[in-house]
């Protein structure tokens, strides 16, 4: 715990004195005014992405599909919103769910705790995320697999 206190001293110390440098380089010269003037605009989101490959839906990144909430499932919910929205993410789990449902025991990994039971959950979801319909359903499983590896996540308390 020591040593990772000192090390955040450290990263903060090493942030400060690079702050104080960029400060007093810019300072007194136009940079600074030019740096912002010359900022450039946000990008924006593509506007379709085909996965017809793997799953044969098209996704529409500027809609959004809201996930219901369980009792204590916001944070999963933000992180599955992040994830869904990693393309090569979505194309492996989607292969990893055909390949599942082809043939279960060679597609999980039987030394690990969940046996590809995450993976499978998480792919359901996407595709109920895809399909914009079955996401309370999804996330119930979803819920349920994390529930069966940490006691955390089990029933609705906060």
């Amino acid at each position: 715990m020591v040593a990772l206190r000192r090390e955040r001293d450290r990263y903060k110390e090493d942030a400060q004195r690079f702050k104080r440098q960029e400060e007093a380089t810019l300072k007194g010269s136009n940079e600074a005014k030019r740096i912002v003037e010359v900022a450039a605009p946000p990008p924006q989101l593509p506007q379709r992405e085909s996965v017809a490959g793997e799953i044969g839906v098209d996704v529409d990144l500027a809609e959004v599909c809201g996930l219901p909430n369980l009792g204590n499932t916001c944070y999963i919910n933000s992180v599955v919103q992040c994830l869904y929205h990693l393309p090569a993410l979505r194309t492996c789990l989607a292969h990893c769910l055909r390949e599942y449902t082809l043939n279960p025991k060679q597609a999980v990994n039987e030394a690990s705790e969940s046996k590809g039971a995450v993976a499978v959950a998480l792919a359901e979801m996407f595709m109920a995320m895809q399909l914009n319909k079955g996401t309370h359903k999804a996330m119930g499983s979803l819920k349920r697999v994390f529930g069966s590896l940490d006691e955390i996540f089990l029933g609705t308390a906060q």
